[in-house]
């Protein structure tokens, strides 16, 4: 009995210590970003997204963490349907006929924020029209979007039709900024830190 009770501390021991270490290297990496980013610069970002299976909004708050900055989720007024056949029939419809499905709600903050970090899933082969309606409603004049952009696929073509909706939907002088196209938060990482972080410290 004494050594099955030994046993069971000693693992429990060893998660408790693993867990520490997840705790610490998250934390780490968290005050990392902290540091290089002033209160002025997390003031004027935000994370915007769009989600409907929660794979985005996983990421959107992921990033959102580690900057320790706002999130918006776009939402559409008549909700999609939970149901993955008749959502399909949906967004395949608002992509053939190039709709413009309305928001629940439009914010005026966001014309506060320079610093838009863009988040959408691929829906038939290219971002959900409801991005164009959140692109199309704001003056987004010299304000910086990240794109990060999660697919079941990862195509370079959906990828590409992707960016060119989000160039060709946005105001004219509105600045879109590298993407990272993967739902990896190792590639997450590295494009914060050498996208967003290398952009932003040159405009401090």
């Amino acid at each position: 009995m004494k050594k099955i009770l030994k046993w069971v501390f000693s693992i429990a021991l060893i998660s408790n210590l693993s867990i520490g270490t997840v705790s610490c290297s998250t934390s780490n990496i968290n005050n990392e970003f902290d540091n290089k980013i002033n209160e002025n610069t997390k003031s004027k970002t935000i994370v915007v997204y769009f989600s409907w299976s929660n794979g985005t909004e996983t990421m959107a708050n992921y990033i959102a963490n580690k900057l320790d900055v706002k999130t918006f989720k776009i939402e559409r007024e008549l909700p999609y349907s939970s149901n993955y056949s008749e959502l399909s029939k949906d967004a395949r419809n608002e992509a053939v006929n190039n709709l413009r499905p309305k928001m629940k709600e439009y914010p005026e903050y966001i014309n506060n924020y320079d610093y838009i970090l863009l988040g959408f899933p691929i829906w038939w082969h290219v971002a959900p029209m409801i991005i164009g309606s959140f692109l199309e409603h704001y003056n987004l004049d010299n304000k910086r979007i990240f794109p990060f952009i999660r697919s079941s696929a990862y195509l370079s073509e959906h990828l590409t039709r992707a960016l060119n909706f989000l160039r060709d939907n946005s105001s004219k002088d509105a600045i879109i900024e590298k993407e990272v196209y993967s739902s990896s938060r190792n590639d997450v990482d590295n494009w914060l830190a050498n996208t967003y972080l290398d952009k932003v410290k040159t405009l401090e």
